[in-house]
């Protein structure tokens, strides 16, 4: 997903139709720190899976 501008734009424009009726958009199976940049970068709220530390 890092990657691929396509799949980027796609989560994008998810991310902005949530937002705007009022739905929190949280992505699932987040594997790694680039995937997690990435996510909150494009306007992710939440994130689960094996790459999310509690700090």
């Amino acid at each position: 997903m890092n990657n691929n501008e396509a799949n980027k734009t796609l989560l994008r424009g998810l991310c902005m139709i949530a937002h705007s009726i009022g739905v929190r958009a949280i992505a699932e199976g987040v594997q790694s720190d680039n995937e997690i940049a990435t996510l909150k970068e494009i306007g992710v709220d939440g994130m689960t899976g094996p790459g999310i530390k509690l700090v």
